[in-house]
């Protein structure tokens, strides 16, 4: 009988143990474990998941291009730090650090990548402020022409035309505006405490006596120092007189001035027993919705939330303040001198960025939830995700930047560049590539 060699003999066991020793590791492998050789541990990966607004975009992790564009899955990645570069002919590059964690999903999503354009010259001429309606529908531009005179115009953006106000003989500082909700009128501030009505259709001005004003329903509605002011969407005026405690109203909401009180008191006409002691100061209602309200005075503002009982309230300091509506929750963007801040409801306003000189101007990119930012001499959008710090993308640079707006996907800018002062404007997207019907039978 033959002796079986000893290597067959014992090459089975060799394989038995072999897989005995293999397979939890190819089970662990399989399942996203991985050893980590700078903790000398065994964890379990993550998933990285990119995606950019175009898609297509090229990814280079780590210096290393990927084969697949944006979007792209990632799965069992390793925990650690990557840098993130993402590029596309025609933009700008955007890169960040990211930190991928055992066992969770890291998103590298909603990511705008802005185009790489050059301005073009809309029309020239010495603008100093320009304003658009929430509803996209006009745009307002001032012309401080000397020191004692302004222009005011509206124009048709699409149709590049515009209308002049009669020339008012002051030197109008604009420190606030407020439109009504058909974007047909505008209440005018001055840093001076006077009013302007603005009829946009007519292209006519009318000033207002000293008092608080807002849209209201519609209504414009006034209160000054012994009349209530009422004017309806066709121009009917009716003026009733009022207490002298009352200082200013917003539907069935009151500021009265209380003797002896620390503040103005905020009431309602149903239960005027009851009331919220405002800090002091000369407060009037900038906003009114169903669970909050916003009272401004001067570069003051209180939001006041009306769900909770008594009222809770957060203060913050700015020139300007946008309101932005996400998942039905409205909160602002704030302009305040050198620095830019977001306010949340219940919340203290947060810092975004600040720099040492003054803020021109911020404007909301509402798909995108960038904000743009100008300087004296460039456009910047910075991304509100603050993971390794906000990203900021340089879009342009001016000689001079005087004002500068978000309109639908476009920046108007007001400034000079190349020797050339007026209003100009920057895509925030590429024109889509159509293909003509008669190319197809080409």
């Amino acid at each position: 009988m033959l002796k079986i060699p000893f290597h067959r003999r014992i090459l089975p066991w060799v394989f038995v143990v072999a897989f005995i020793f293999m397979a939890p590791a190819l089970v662990f492998y399989t399942a996203g474990y991985r050893w980590n050789s700078k903790k000398g541990v065994i964890e379990r990966n993550g998933t990285f998941i990119i995606d950019t607004n175009p898609r297509g975009a090229t990814i280079e992790i780590n210096g290393k291009k990927l084969s697949d564009n944006t979007p792209v899955t990632l799965q069992n990645t390793a925990p650690g730090t990557y840098t993130l570069k993402l590029s596309k002919d025609g933009y700008h590059d955007w890169s960040k650090v990211f930190s991928i964690e055992p066992e969770r999903v890291t998103f590298a999503t909603d990511i705008y990548l802005w185009p790489n354009s050059e301005p073009e010259l809309i029309t020239e001429g010495h603008f100093n402020k320009i304003y658009t309606d929430p509803n996209y529908k006009n745009i307002l531009l001032v012309d401080n022409l000397n020191v004692s005179s302004t222009l005011i115009s509206i124009m048709d953006f699409k149709e590049r035309s515009f209308t002049d106000f009669p020339t008012l003989t002051e030197n109008l500082k604009i420190k606030n505006i407020h439109w009504d909700s058909a974007a047909d009128e505008a209440l005018i501030f001055t840093e001076n405490n006077h009013t302007y009505r603005a009829n946009i259709s007519d292209h006519l001005l009318s000033t207002l006596p000293d008092g608080c004003y807002h849209f209201e329903q519609g209504k414009l509605i006034g209160n000054t120092n012994e009349y209530l002011i009422k004017i309806d969407t066709n121009g009917a005026l009716t003026r009733s007189d009022k207490s002298s405690t009352v200082l200013d109203s917003y539907g069935s909401m009151q500021i009265i001035d209380i003797a002896g009180s620390k503040g103005p008191v905020l009431i309602e006409k149903a239960d005027a027993d009851q009331g919220f002691v405002l800090p002091g100061g000369n407060w009037q209602f900038y906003d009114v919705q169903k669970n909050y309200i916003i009272l401004n005075d001067g570069n003051r503002w209180l939001r006041l939330q009306l769900e909770n009982e008594p009222y809770s309230f957060t203060m913050a300091y700015a020139d300007a303040i946008y309101p932005i509506t996400v998942k039905r929750e409205t909160f602002y963007l704030l302009h305040n001198n050198n620095e830019i801040l977001t306010w949340m409801p219940n919340k203290e306003a947060e810092l975004i960025y600040r720099q040492s000189e003054p803020l021109v101007s911020t404007s909301w990119h509402q798909d995108a939830m960038d904000i743009m930012m100008a300087t004296e001499k460039e456009i910047s959008m910075i991304q509100l995700d603050d993971r390794s710090g906000r990203y900021k993308t340089v879009l342009v640079n001016f000689d001079e930047i005087f004002d500068a707006i978000i309109y639908e996907n476009e920046i108007l800018i007001l400034g000079t560049k190349d020797q050339k002062s007026g209003l100009w404007t920057l895509p925030l997207e590429k024109p889509s590539k159509s293909i003509s019907p008669l190319g197809l039978l080409n």
